[in-house]
């Protein structure tokens, strides 16, 4: 036997003390499919309170912005009946402008719904998941629903 031969038995004698003395958690793997998906969870979260954030925002801004066209519009009457023609000119330029504001926000409200819903509904499926990975790390069923 040469001394080659010996250090490799001595080696692959390590080698089974070390995986016998530092044996591998059964759940680890279960423990990290736990953490990814709560960490997916959070983001789904934060991305949920901004995307609900953006559709309040456009909502209030639509509702500001057709008041204010109607209190223009008043005004540029008034203006007109006055006579004050560029002052009349400068208030339509400035429903011109709120009036395409309200043309996007009425365009992003509906894919903001539509896109709150998808992450809703993201958000359910990774808790019915979270909840049967729960259940096979800790053996507690999931709690059913009246």
């Amino acid at each position: 036997m040469s001394i080659e031969e010996v250090f490799h038995r001595v080696e692959a004698g390590l080698e089974s003390l070390g995986r016998y003395l530092f044996k591998p958690d059964p759940y680890a793997k279960l423990r990290g499919q736990i953490a990814a998906v709560t960490e997916d969870l959070e983001m789904r979260h934060e991305l949920l309170r901004a995307t609900r954030k953006k559709l309040k925002d456009a909502q209030r801004r639509l509702e500001d912005n057709q008041q204010t066209v109607v209190l223009l519009s008043s005004r540029i009457e008034l203006a007109v009946k006055r006579g004050e023609g560029p002052h009349a000119w400068h208030l339509a330029l400035e429903v011109d402008k709120l009036r395409q504001e309200i043309a996007q926000d009425r365009e992003r409200i509906p894919r903001y719904e539509q896109t709150i819903w998808s992450i809703e509904f993201k958000i359910r499926q990774q808790v019915r998941e979270l909840a049967r990975l729960q259940e096979q790390l800790y053996g507690i069923p999931e709690v059913q629903r009246a």
